[in-house]
């Protein structure tokens, strides 16, 4: 984080990992307080993110937009093992040939958001 001037927040939409949003908040604070540094939140992705989306995690999505209008990205990444196996054949994941076609949509829709965020 020394070395950063912003940050992604990557957040599975469960309320186990939401509850720990606030914690994760307060320790970058403190941090940044302790080191005499500024660091901006770009915003929140939400990551492993199942199938046909279950009511559970569309519930906790909804809410989290909600409260946190503006800073939750509006693409997702879905859940697949295909993440943690192209980082093993140290590959980015949007040119990993096993990875679908909308995974690797994803990554690059997430990317784009992320690059239009900080260039403001």
């Amino acid at each position: 984080m020394l070395a950063s001037d912003k940050y992604l927040v990557p957040l599975k939409p469960d309320w186990l990992s939401v509850v720990g949003l606030p914690l994760l908040e307060r320790y970058i604070e403190d941090f940044t307080d302790d080191n005499g540094i500024k660091l901006a939140q770009v915003g929140m992705v939400f990551t492993m993110v199942t199938g046909n989306v279950p009511q559970a995690m569309k519930s906790v999505m909804d809410q989290i937009r909600r409260e946190r209008k503006g800073d939750v990205f509006m693409d997702y990444l879905s859940h697949s093992t295909n993440v943690s196996k192209s980082v093993t054949e140290h590959q980015p994941v949007f040119l990993y040939k096993k990875a679908s076609s909308k995974l690797r949509m994803q990554v690059l829709d997430i990317t784009a958001e992320f690059v239009r965020r900080t260039e403001k």
